[in-house]
């Protein structure tokens, strides 16, 4: 799958969802981000712009999986 559109929205997180040996990225807040590689759960300590950025992040994915979802109290669902 081409990840490219998801590029601008994900910043400094970007190269962690490319990367073939990262197995999980757990997104819990802006400041709270880790990812799975190697068999060890690791901290992010890139920079996410906050929750508009996590907002951009997760209609960007939602686009390229071509779904629709609905906001709802800051969470996201599929219809």
């Amino acid at each position: 799958m081409n990840l490219e559109p998801l590029k601008e929205s994900f910043g400094e997180l970007y190269e962690l969802i490319s990367d073939q040996s990262v197995l999980e990225v757990i997104i819990d807040s802006p400041d709270d981000i880790y990812y799975e590689k190697d068999r060890a759960v690791r901290n992010f300590t890139g920079k996410v712009n906050g929750q508009s950025q996590l907002h951009a992040m997760v209609q960007a994915m939602a686009k390229l999986a071509e779904k629709n979802l609905m906001k709802l109290h800051q969470i996201y669902e599929l219809p």
